[in-house]
C-alpha cells in the first residue's frame, strides 16, 4: 500500500517527466482516493461525450466535425441548407461559449436545436443521407477511442456514449468504422423516419442539448438496466457542463476526465478546476486507457 502523499508509480510517471506537459492533475491525491473507492470492476461504468471527446478537434488541418456538421456537410444535402444551417451556427454558437446567464444559454440552445432539427427535415433529409454523412472526411475517432471501447467491452464495463449530437449519425459512423459489435449504448437526439419513404419526419423523446445533458436522460434508456446498480462512473467530457452527464444518476464516485482542445490557456483553471483529469491540446486517451487498466 502506498503511504500518504506517496503515488503509484504508473501515476507519479504521469506527474513527471515529458507527459506532464499534455495532463493536468491538480490534485493527484484526490484522483488516487477516488481510483481507491471504485471496488471492482462490477461496480464501474463509463459515460463519454461524442463530439471532440470520443473524436478529435483537429481532423487534416481543420477543427473536427461534429455529428450535426457531418449531415451538414453531406455532399447529398443542398448549398441552401448548409447557408442556413450554418447561419444558425454563426448566431447561437457564440451564445453557447459567452458569459451569458445559463437560464439564457438554455433557451438559446433549445432554440438552436429546434431549428436546425427542423431545416433537417424541412430540407428533405433521409435515412439514405445516413450512410452519406458518415463517409464524410474531416471526423476521426481520437486516437485511442476504439481501443477504450474494445478495452470496456472485453472486461463488462458498460459504455454509454452521452451526446447533445444525433443518435443514428453517431450509431451510423460507430457502424462504419466497424466498432458497432462493442455494445456502446448512444443516448442522444434520436431520429424518426417515415416506414415508407425514409424521410426524416421528426425527433423522439426530450431534446439533449449542451446544457441539460445530465443522467436523468439515461434513466429509461435502453443501457439503462446495465447501470443502474453500478455507483463508479468513468465521465470523459471536454466542456465544462459535461461533468453534469453523472448528475442524476446514484453514484459513490465519480472520476472526471476533461479534453481541452482549444483556448487552452484561457481555460487551463477552470478546467483544471472541475477535472480531476484534463488532457490538453487533443491529447489521445494514454492516460485514460492506462487508468483504466488500474481499475478493472
Amino acid at each position: 500500500a502506498n503511504g500518504v502523499g506517496q503515488l503509484p508509480a504508473w501515476l507519479q510517471a504521469w506527474m513527471d517527466g515529458m507527459r506532464v506537459c499534455k495532463t493536468v492533475i491538480k490534485s493527484p491525491q484526490t484522483l488516487l482516493s477516488k481510483i481507491a473507492r471504485v471496488k471492482a470492476k462490477q461496480d464501474l461504468h463509463i459515460v463519454a461525450d461524442f463530439d471532440m471527446t470520443m473524436t478529435k478537434f483537429h481532423v487534416d488541418g481543420g477543427r473536427g466535425k461534429s455529428s450535426h456538421r457531418l449531415v451538414e456537410d453531406s455532399s447529398m444535402m443542398k448549398p441552401e441548407y448548409r447557408e442556413k444551417s450554418k447561419a444558425l451556427f454563426n448566431h447561437y454558437y457564440p451564445i453557447e461559449i459567452s458569459d451569458a446567464p445559463l437560464e439564457t444559454k438554455i433557451a438559446s440552445m433549445v432554440e438552436w436545436w429546434t431549428k436546425a432539427h427542423e431545416l433537417m427535415k424541412d430540407e428533405g433529409f433521409t435515412r439514405h443521407h445516413l450512410q452519406d454523412a458518415v463517409r464524410s472526411p474531416g471526423i476521426a475517432l481520437r486516437e485511442g477511442a476504439p481501443e477504450l471501447m474494445r478495452l470496456a467491452h472485453d472486461r463488462g464495463v458498460p459504455f454509454h456514449i452521452f451526446s447533445a449530437g444525433l443518435y443514428d449519425v453517431i450509431h451510423a459512423y460507430i457502424n462504419h468504422l466497424g466498432l458497432g459489435n462493442l455494445n456502446a449504448h448512444v443516448v442522444s437526439n434520436m431520429m424518426v423516419f417515415d416506414e415508407t419513404t425514409g424521410a426524416l419526419v421528426g425527433f423522439k423523446g426530450s431534446l439533449i442539448h449542451t446544457f441539460n445533458k445530465n443522467g436523468t436522460a439515461l434513466h429509461g434508456s435502453p443501457g439503462w438496466s446495465t447501470i443502474e446498480n453500478r455507483k463508479s462512473v468513468l465521465l470523459l467530457g471536454d466542456s465544462l457542463s459535461d461533468v453534469n452527464m453523472s448528475a442524476g444518476l446514484e453514484n459513490d464516485t465519480v472520476i472526471t476526465i476533461g479534453f481541452l482542445n482549444d483556448r487552452i490557456e484561457e481555460r487551463k483553471t477552470a478546467f483544471a478546476d472541475t477535472f480531476d483529469v484534463v488532457l490538453l491540446d487533443d491529447a489521445p486517451m494514454d492516460f485514460v486507457l492506462e487508468l483504466m487498466d488500474h481499475l478493472v
